[in-house]
């Protein structure tokens, strides 16, 4: 995102790397909640740039301190109405109240996903060396279990026996993790 020179929000550069800080961080979580809330990918695409220039225009009433990507999701939806509003042409089968509940659905699943993500990175951290490198092998680099299998020597049992005891202990550790985090539709 271009920066003007003479915006007037913006009197420093502190202002506008912390700006640009935020915008980076969320940006994509912000893609995936528009996407939700529209059903077609250029009509989401329009939105965020349009969301994009309101949260730049207006980043001088963002708090410091607060939650950004709650506020930028609030410019977000209103701007996913104003689209709705503004396209005549296009029919959308919820109405704005139902809008409304799905948009709130689909900030408690971010977020979820989120501290997820999160979770599995830390529970990922912690286990042993070999485990690690074995799940990323399997996983991150997408070799089957039995090109790991062969490719470390071990019979192909032994490596999917790893694979779920790894999985396991992940999934204890993410669940151990979440539950101290609010869960979609919890009470926290």
């Amino acid at each position: 995102m271009v920066m003007p020179k003479d915006n007037p929000h913006f009197p420093d550069s502190d202002r506008a790397e912390e700006f640009m800080a935020l915008f980076t961080a969320h940006h994509r979580r912000l893609f995936r909640y528009i996407l939700a809330l529209l059903p077609r990918l250029h009509a989401a695409e329009d939105v965020l740039q349009e969301t994009n220039l309101v949260l730049w225009r207006r980043f001088d009433e963002f708090r410091p301190g607060t939650d950004f990507y709650a506020w930028a999701a609030r410019v977000a939806f209103l701007q996913v109405l104003k689209y709705r509003k503004g396209s005549r042409r296009e029919s959308f089968a919820l109405d704005d109240d139902i809008l409304e509940t799905l948009a709130s659905r689909a900030m408690e699943h971010t977020s979820y996903l989120d501290a997820a993500r999160e979770a599995l990175q830390t529970c990922l951290s912690k286990l042993r060396t070999e485990d690690r490198e074995l799940i990323l092998r399997r996983y991150m680099a997408g070799d089957s279990g039995k090109k790991v299998a062969s490719e470390l020597g071990r019979p192909q049992n032994s490596v999917y026996k790893s694979l779920g005891r790894i999985r396991q202990g992940l999934l204890l550790c993410i669940q151990r993790s979440l539950s101290r985090t609010v869960l979609p539709g919890g009470n926290g």
